[in-house]
């Protein structure tokens, strides 16, 4: 299976990306443009708290990552046990910078942000990393059955 690179800055930090090519589309309409599909984007939220939590930034027992996509738009769904509040903040922050707006229920509208996170790959194309709803949550998902260890 072929695999893509890249990086990705959070935090000041800059962290490499692996992902395997099918994730990827790549449009060549006279300049590259590329589209990384909902489970690439949440394959790389996961290779960016994993990241976090090895250097000692944030800090979690187990995280899941759930992604959707849907005819309104897309989602993705961070589950965490273990966590502090610090890296629940943190968390949230980080979550938040791969939507690309938020609804405002003022005006029944979805706006959208002008800041898009970059997924940086090593040949040089830029792909945004945005979905319209992100949660974190601190609960297994649905359906996981925690086991008691003796």
């Amino acid at each position: 299976m072929n695999k893509i690179h890249g990086t990705i800055k959070i935090l000041n930090n800059i962290i490499p990306i692996t992902l395997p090519e099918k994730y990827l589309t790549i449009y060549t309409s006279g300049f590259d443009m590329g589209y990384l599909s909902v489970g690439g984007k949440g394959s790389v939220l996961r290779q960016v708290l994993n990241y976090l939590k090895k250097n000692g930034e944030i800090y979690f027992d187990k995280l899941w990552i759930r992604t959707e996509s849907y005819a309104g738009g897309n989602s993705m769904n961070c589950y965490v046990i273990g966590e502090d509040e610090k890296s629940k903040d943190i968390m949230k922050s980080i979550i938040r910078m791969f939507e690309y707006g938020k609804f405002n229920p003022m005006i029944d509208l979805y706006e959208f942000d002008t800041d898009k996170l970059k997924f940086q790959l090593t040949n040089g194309m830029e792909i945004e990393l945005s979905t319209k709803y992100n949660f974190l949550y601190s609960h297994p998902p649905y359906g996981i059955e925690m086991k008691e260890v003796a």
